[in-house]
């Protein structure tokens, strides 16, 4: 446990706002020296003092709660995913399967229509001779 004492300035001199801002300021090196001695562990071992068990407990079973409940939506999740896809592949793929299969017959019908309608008109061009020609 941390114990406060109280030590009273020799002078008790009246030190004005200004002088207080000034002397509460503090430059880039004290800065860095207090990141070099102080480091973020240290800092969050000392809230332990700060904190008290309660809400720390409080904290931790929020804390530990939230995890679990995410974690726990984060499965269901991925199983319902997987479900939804292969159920999708499942029952999709026999009919698209299946409609590729119909194009290429069509295409199929196409290109023997478009060969025949070709063949009657070479036929017709050999038989019936042009107008110009004659």
């Amino acid at each position: 446990m941390a114990y406060l004492e109280e030590i009273e300035d020799k002078n008790n001199v009246l030190v004005s706002e200004e002088e207080e801002e000034e002397e509460y300021t503090s430059s880039d090196e004290e800065d860095s020296e207090i990141d070099d001695d102080e480091t973020f562990m240290s800092r969050v071992m000392a809230l332990k003092d700060i904190v008290p068990p309660e809400t720390r407990a409080r904290i931790s079973n929020s804390a530990s709660s939230l995890f679990s409940k995410s974690f726990g939506l984060l499965k269901a999740v991925g199983n319902s995913a997987w479900i939804l896809v292969t159920a999708a592949s499942i029952l999709a793929l026999p009919v698209v399967l299946e409609i590729e299969r119909e194009q290429a017959a069509i295409h199929q019908e196409n290109q023997k229509a478009q060969e025949q309608q070709y063949r009657q008109h070479q036929l017709l061009s050999r038989v019936v001779p042009k107008e110009d020609e004659e």
